[in-house]
């Protein structure tokens, strides 16, 4: 589930409807690894659209561009692997 699937099922219910299943833990069960700032220039034309674009998904201009990023580094990395498979 990604960040922001996460956050969207957390504004439509309540941890009260899932009391009976959690458990008390002594370790982390959830460990998020650091990230990291990528700064990125883009016209101001572009930034506007996507700013207009976020705000139709319920999303920030961040996060959206930070989901079309993950996207499409998921479809260069699958098209690696196809092309490996199709190797001689």
């Amino acid at each position: 589930m990604s960040d922001e699937e996460f956050a969207r099922f957390w504004e439509e219910h309540s941890v009260t409807e899932f009391w009976e299943a959690f458990e008390r833990v002594k370790e982390p069960v959830f460990e998020r690894r650091p990230k990291r700032v990528l700064s990125l220039r883009i016209a101001g034309e572009a930034l506007e659209l996507l700013k207009v674009l976020a705000r139709e998904k319920g999303l920030t201009p961040t996060a959206l561009a930070r989901m079309w990023v993950l996207e499409r580094l998921r479809h260069e990395l699958a098209e690696r692997q196809k092309q490996k498979t199709n190797e001689p």
